[in-house]
């Protein structure tokens, strides 16, 4: 494979400071932590050897010294682990298990976090709104500016270890499994996905803080160990798994180059002043994302341009700019990919250099077979913009320039023609797809060189539709198509992470490329799979079938990695048993026993312990008003564990393959569970052919060992003291005085308002089934299974 050269030019200028000390970083001591706040606007060195912290102004690409301190504060305090800056200069670092924040300059009066954390090895970042986040592995604290605590959360754990915790500045907590890693939203305190890792994280380097992740747009990496994973947002399976060969590589980050996303992967300097062997070499290497057969290209010569005296520290991609060590200085760096250089140097990836057609690091991902990374990496920030009109109307005709390429869209509205061109030379071109021809028309150039087009006529209708360019066979695609007929607000549709699917794009076809693209199955196919069930038409049965042969097929194949493609049959469970029954059947047929993928070990040998591999919780002040009764549920089963005789006996453990069956929808909220409760997969799916089963069977047990138990046994206590207090209020009797009945008759009165909102929920959910229940007609309560 050939190799070719990054070049990153630096600027020269920036090692003669024209403010407070023109001498080097530190002195010319060793950097042994820089941090960039998210704006790039501040950055923050410490150096291990004297003990010193600066800070630095970014001016057009010139680094300005603006503070040092030069040690006599940290003095006989220890080494800092990690520092971080925000956009407002607010300036917080970890010292053993102390946290010290404050405002620059102010670092003699630190801000007083209240109350004090009290961790044995915390870590730190700021969220979005520049408030500090304080974490290990067992508990979540975030701080106001001005040091007053603002929640506290608690991390539990039931089956799988948690095995690390990370929060990064786009307010998302990540907590890392042997198996998972569990996507959490900071500010809500919610799940929002989960995902296989694709390796086993069997343990953490405490000490190295080792476990990182990082998210920009819908690219999201973790680093564990030498392991790197890279997922797409939304698909639950890694996009690709990098073993590093290079033990020493801790940090990594995320790049931008010609609109793609590249991760940068390297070490850092060594701590200490007399460095090992190891760490005089700084090793970078750039891989592409979303292509597993593209090698990493070794771009440390360019960093550090062949000396280990230069070193490169530090990445801001909102800046695009990198902080090191440039012939001893410290420097900001100007990464710039723009197209003169690419084809100055001849930079391109792939085999198709000499096709003149080929242009730029865009086409990376058009080698080999056709793929469509418009659904399976949609550029939800420019469509966002599009759907708001936040963009350019088309007068008549429109000549729009591809990204860093020399393509051009050519969209004439006279003749009802879209056309790409080079150097005047029309490529290829397309008959648009709109009848409307007196519609407004407006467009948007994405990332990946499409054109998003979004017409809409007199509020009658709105549709988007999306044109790609495939240079390598040389045609216009259409890949992506929405309308919506009538006086809608499309913007809340294109507010999520992934677009929205109508019945509209079977009537093109598009649906073939969400069933081949596994990254697009994942993404689009619970959505795509009702429309077809309720669809008609041979064609379109054909392409139900087509889905539910892929995903069995991707889990027979790698049922570790693709176990979740079950979740887009068994979300569909109601719609497949009135249209298309005798798929449940196939479905618990191919699916009645499944191995477990992860030879997950279990305490309880008994028949039918339930357990559930995703379980990673967030306790929050909610919870813990349950928690005394789940303490009472803990100890009715320890009781009963201990009165059964434990033998060593063989076993193996099966799984459910209904996914996503034994937890709350990811839309959970506390205040709808009280009035208004959200249906989830389980209640929806009612069918008794789903639950005659053992896979059936193990689900109810694990809820009920989980939550029903505890559900019953407050209800029945509640009601308890409901009928006890009413009965010995209204008791004819002399011995109660007046004053006794009165605070009794409130307690009813409170607890009788409890049972009308459960009644009324009962109601609101599914009030035909409220009325004709024989189970709320004769009042008949199970306690069976209570105790």
């Amino acid at each position: 494979m050939d190799v070719h050269i990054i070049q990153i030019e630096y600027d020269k200028y920036n090692k003669h400071f024209d403010h407070i000390d023109p001498q080097k970083a530190h002195n010319g001591e060793q950097i042994s932590l820089v941090s960039s706040s998210p704006n790039g606007r501040y950055v923050i060195t410490y150096s291990y050897n004297d003990n010193s912290i600066e800070e630095w102004d970014v001016e057009d690409s010139k680094l300005v010294l603006k503070f040092r301190e030069n040690g006599n504060l940290l003095k006989n305090s220890g080494f800092i682990d990690d520092i971080k800056v925000n956009d407002s200069e607010l300036v917080c670092y970890v010292l053993g298990s102390e946290i010290k924040t404050f405002k620059m300059p102010n670092i003699k009066s630190p801000i007083r976090l209240n109350p004090p954390p009290k961790m044995q090895r915390p870590r730190i970042n700021f969220t979005k709104k520049g408030n500090l986040a304080i974490f290990d592995d067992n508990k979540i604290l975030v701080y106001s500016k001005d040091g007053k605590m603002m929640s506290s959360h608690e991390l539990l754990s039931h089956n799988e270890v948690i095995r690390g915790v990370s929060i990064d500045e786009n307010d998302n907590i990540w907590v890392i499994s042997p198996n998972y890693l569990f996507h959490w939203d900071l500010e809500k305190f919610r799940l929002k996905f989960s995902y296989s890792l694709g390796f086993t994280a069997d343990r953490i380097d405490k000490v190295n803080n080792i476990f990182t992740v990082i998210s920009k747009g819908n690219s999201i990496v973790i680093k564990y160990n030498n392991e790197i994973a890279i997922f797409s947002e939304s698909v639950h399976f890694p996009i690709q798994n990098i073993k590093l060969k290079d033990t020493n590589i801790r940090k990594i980050e995320l790049c931008k180059i010609q609109n793609n996303d590249y991760l940068l992967a390297f070490n850092l300097p060594g701590k200490y002043e007399k460095q090992d062997e190891k760490y005089k070499k700084q090793n970078i290497f750039l891989y592409h994302i979303t292509d597993i057969n593209k090698q990493p290209i070794d771009v440390s010569k360019i960093f550090n341009k062949g000396h280990y005296e230069d070193k490169f520290y530090e990445y801001n991609s909102v800046l695009e700019k990198a902080f090191g060590l440039v012939n001893g200085e410290f420097s900001c760096i100007n990464v710039d990919f723009d197209q003169e250089f690419l084809d100055k140097h001849k930079v391109f990836f792939g085999s198709h250099r000499d096709d003149d057609d080929f242009v730029g690091w865009n086409n990376y991902l058009y080698q080999g077979s056709y793929c469509n990374d418009t659904l399976a990496f949609p550029d939800m920030v420019n469509l966002r913009q599009l759907v708001l009109n936040n963009c350019k109307y088309i007068d008549e005709n429109e000549d729009i320039n591809f990204k860093n390429q020399k393509y051009k869209w050519r969209i004439d509205l006279k003749n009802k023609k879209l056309s790409v061109v080079a150097e005047q030379r029309i490529l290829n071109s397309k008959n648009l797809e709109d009848n409307s021809w007196n519609s407004k028309w407006n467009w948007k150039i994405l990332n990946n060189n499409a054109l998003a087009l979004r017409y809409y006529g007199n509020c009658t209708s709105d549709t988007v539709i999306i044109y790609n360019y495939d240079i390598k066979n040389k045609k216009i695609k259409i890949e992506y198509y929405y309308y919506k007929k009538g006086l809608v607000k499309i913007n809340k549709e294109f507010s999520k992470s992934i677009l929205p699917i109508t019945s509209e794009i079977t009537d093109l076809d598009k649906d073939i490329y969400i069933i081949e693209d596994d990254r697009c199955l994942a993404k689009y196919g619970q959505t795509l799979l009702p429309i077809l069930i309720e669809s008609s038409g041979s064609d379109l049965t054909r392409r139900m079938e087509d889905i539910y042969k892929k995903c069995m097929k991707l889990v027979k194949e790698d049922p570790k990695r693709n176990l979740k493609f079950l979740n887009i049959i068994t979300s569909s469970m109601n719609k497949l048993y009135k249209g298309h029954f005798d798929y449940i059947t196939k479905f618990n047929s191919e699916m009645f026993m499944i191995l477990d993928p992860f030879n997950k070990s279990v305490k309880d040998h008994s028949h039918f312990y339930t357990f559930s591999q995703e379980m990673a919780i967030i306790e929050t002040g909610y919870s813990k008003f349950l928690k005394p009764f789940q303490y009472l549920i803990d100890l009715v089963n320890t009781l009963r564990n201990f009165s059964i005789e434990r033998k060593a006996i063989q076993y193996i453990t099966l799984i459910v393959p209904y996914v996503d069956y034994s937890r709350y929808p990811l839309e959970y909220s506390f205040w709808n569970e009280l009035f208004y409760p959200p249906s989830s997969v389980f209640t929806d799916t009612c069918i008794k052919e789903v639950y005659s089963n053992w896979n059936g069977e193990a689900i109810i047990r694990f809820k009920w060992n989980k939550f029903g138990r505890a559900y019953y046994i407050i209800i029945w206590l509640l009601f308890t003291i409901f009928l006890v207090c009413f009965t010995i209020a209204s008791y004819p009797t002399n011995s109660i005085t007046r004053e006794i009945r009165i605070k009794l008759y409130q307690t009813s009165t409170v607890f009788g308002v409890f049972h009308l909102i459960h009644e009324l929920r009962q109601f609101i959910q599914k009030p035909n089934k409220y009325f004709f229940s024989r189970m709320n007609l004769f009042g008949k309560r199970i306690f069976k299974f209570i105790l």
